[in-house]
């Protein structure tokens, strides 16, 4: 979806993400992902949604500790499409297994992220994790 915010003379590229569970859809996402940017390469670039992948294991509280190859895949994805991953100002998890104690598993898998030239004009933005409304996300 193309964009133009009121008042800006500028157009961004406003991406909607819902990854998917399986590797192999995973690493055909980040493809897709990659040939829509081919197509708009100079407009500035919001992604967000559930990408169902993390980063590094600092995004991730128990469970397996291993990076997958969409791990691996996801933040190449990052660094070749100049893309910067917005913090969230109020906790790291957007995931959880709904379980206690001990057997919480929780992640990072809902996430915002930018193109590089959003991020280094400083635009005031900001991600902010919802308190969880009976979803697990």
């Amino acid at each position: 979806m193309v964009i133009q915010p009121l008042g800006d003379k500028k157009i961004y590229m406003l991406t909607n993400v819902y990854g998917h569970q399986k590797l192999e859809d995973k690493l055909r996402l980040l493809t897709s992902l990659e040939k829509l940017r081919e197509r708009h390469p100079v407009m500035p670039w919001i992604l967000g949604g559930d990408f169902n992948m993390i980063r590094s294991l600092t995004e991730k509280k128990s469970g397996t500790r291993t990076l997958g190859r969409d791990s691996i895949a996801f933040q190449n994805f990052l660094i070749d499409m100049r893309l910067v991953d917005t913090e969230t100002i109020n906790g790291t998890f957007t995931w959880n297994n709904k379980r206690g104690g001990a057997s919480q598993v929780a992640s990072k898998l809902d996430r915002f992220i930018i193109s590089e030239d959003l991020h280094l004009i400083s635009l005031d933005m900001s991600a902010l994790i919802l308190p969880f409304g009976g979803l697990d996300h």
